[in-house]
């Protein structure tokens, strides 16, 4: 039966629930046992950033433990905890460490490097054969498959950063309901004791602002592809490389009303005429040239984006990690203070939620996301492969695996828009809750400092632009659920009109184009949101670390 359960869990997605989170306060009370300061250090060892690390100073409570106090909001579901990673277990199931590994490889500076060194293979070889159709295939086969298959690794990647984020909410939540209570009984303290320790000196926003703090993270210097993939990302997301793509579109679409050469095989029924010219208007091998095109591009573009999306999640998750050590060494200092032994209060998360066609969608996404998907791609290839010698490796064979992953691929761009869009708004929705009670500490203590005043401050430049308002625009219709909805309903007219032409080479060619161009303008517009929201997040974060240790510096000197 374990085993069974095992590869159920691996295979098939479960829909999150709601459960109960609670920051440990042991590192206190096995403090007042020993003399030495080991107790801080593995506080300190808990900011490294892993989940299984976070959980020495933070547990969970399961749906179980909601259900048989009477909470009502929250649903059942036996296995959920597990599956999610909710309770005390360390143990990574395989799948999640191969898919982890695949992730952090493909956002790598060596994937990138060898991402360019087989474009310039390609583009050799194109020069020395003159360009044939199988060259052009090639490309765009190996564009989708590849875009494919990163979209099913960031899927998993988006669904597993989800749950963390989810368990270090809760973590931070639980510890600032403590903190409140902590910060007012150090302060009637001091009163009592009349030590006039001036627990709510007052400082304004500039000495603060100006104050020696500085988080280890903003002295890392970039190495010369970091400063690369900076500079290229900027202007590949920019307002001018968008109004360049449409323009190439357009003119394109109006060079296919020149004659070019078909692509048919000879012999010709004529020049211009019959059902097999060798000259035509409209023809395949024009749309090849721009579906050739617009992979160069969707592979380029995803590479970076790939890379840089690294990059700030790590960047985030040292910062987040540096907020929560000071959050954790505040609680300790003030307990030590105070003597205060109670525990920290349980507070129930909520993952974000989805209704009606959400849900399906979230059901699609943990299938791309899961094993089951990975076992469905290997399927898919072995069948191609193995159609292979039936279909004599033609053009039409080579273009079948294109067309499958281009026409999959395009609406798992669309759905990976929509739930990444769900899940930022929900995250941010939280951080605003942990700002607020950040806020309510600072004020307690005195401090004359406005955290989302600081934090507008430090990113206000990047946010007033017309390239960002257009794109954010663009960003929020094409992340809505009617996006995933309409992306399903030009598949299937695609594959209508694909079938009607008997899945011709003319035909894979006319499924493939207008997805591809629509792929390759959301992935320009998808690269800037998300620099604008890793920027804004890393911004937020950055000021409620600096906020924790600007208190427990003052603390330290009572």
């Amino acid at each position: 039966m374990q085993v069974l359960r095992h590869i159920y869990n691996t295979f098939v997605p479960t829909e999150p629930v709601p459960f109960k989170a609670k920051a440990d306060n042991s590192a206190y009370n096995s403090s007042n046992e020993s003399s030495d300061d080991s107790n801080t250090e593995k506080i300190n060892d808990g900011s490294s950033g892993e989940p299984t690390e976070i959980r020495r100073y933070c547990s969970f409570s399961t749906i179980d433990d909601l259900k048989s106090e009477g909470n009502d909001e929250v649903k059942t579901n036996l296995e959920v905890s597990h599956v999610l990673g909710l309770g005390m277990e360390d143990e990574i199931p395989p799948i999640d460490k191969f898919i982890q590994f695949c992730v952090d490889i493909t956002g790598s500076m060596y994937t990138c490097l060898l991402i360019w060194a087989i474009i310039a293979v390609w583009i050799i070889l194109g020069i020395i054969f003159k360009a044939p159709n199988n060259w052009q295939i090639i490309m765009q086969d190996g564009q989708s498959i590849q875009t494919y298959i990163w979209d099913t690794f960031l899927m998993r990647q988006q669904l597993d950063d989800t749950r963390k984020s989810l368990r270090i909410y809760g973590n931070l939540r639980s510890r600032s309901e403590s903190l409140k209570i902590l910060l007012a009984k150090a302060k009637s303290q001091s009163q009592a004791n009349k030590n006039n320790l001036q627990l709510a000196a007052p400082l304004n926003p500039e000495q603060s602002s100006n104050s020696t703090f500085e988080l280890s993270i903003e002295r890392k210097k970039l190495n010369w592809f970091e400063k690369l993939s900076n500079f290229i990302s900027k202007y590949l997301g920019s307002l001018a490389a968008i109004i360049i793509y449409w323009i190439g579109v357009f003119v394109w679409i109006g060079c296919g009303a020149l004659t070019s050469a078909t692509g048919n095989n000879p012999p010709y029924t004529g020049k211009f005429t019959g059902s097999n010219p060798q000259y035509g208007t409209f023809t395949n091998t024009w749309q090849m040239y721009i579906n050739t095109a617009v992979a160069l591009e969707l592979l380029i573009t995803s590479v970076f984006l790939e890379n840089i999306r690294l990059r700030n999640n790590s960047v985030g998750r040292q910062k987040l990690q540096e907020f929560i050590e000071y959050d954790a060494k505040l609680e300790l200092r003030l307990r030590e203070i105070t003597g205060y032994k109670g525990d920290n209060p349980a507070v129930v998360v909520y993952p974000c939620p989805r209704e009606g066609i959400q849900k399906w969608i979230s059901t699609y996404a943990g299938i791309v996301g899961n094993g089951l998907g990975l076992l469905i791609t290997t399927c898919v290839f072995a069948a191609w492969l193995g159609v292979g010698d039936l279909m004599s490796w033609s053009d039409n064979w080579w273009l079948i695996i294109g067309t499958y992953t281009g026409l999959v691929g395009f609406i798992d761009g669309f759905v990976l828009r929509e739930v990444y869009f769900c899940i930022t708004n929900h995250e941010e929705k939280m951080y605003e809750i942990i700002i607020d009670e950040s806020q309510n500490l600072m004020d307690l203590a005195g401090f004359d400092y406005h955290i989302k005043e600081q934090a507008k401050v430090e990113y206000h430049g990047f946010f007033t632009t017309l390239s960002l308002r257009i794109s954010t625009f663009i960003n929020d219709i094409c992340s809505s659920k009617w996006s995933v909805v309409f992306s399903v309903i030009v598949v299937v007219g695609l594959i209508a009109c694909a079938s009607a032409l008997k899945w011709s080479v003319t035909g894979q060619l006319i499924a493939n184009t207008p997805t591809m161009i629509i792929e390759g303008f959301f992935l320009l517009i998808l690269i800037q949101a998300n620099n604008w929201a890793d920027l804004k997040r890393n911004k937020t974060i950055y000021q409620l670390a600096k906020t924790r240790k600007m208190l427990f510096e003052y603390i330290e000197t009572i």
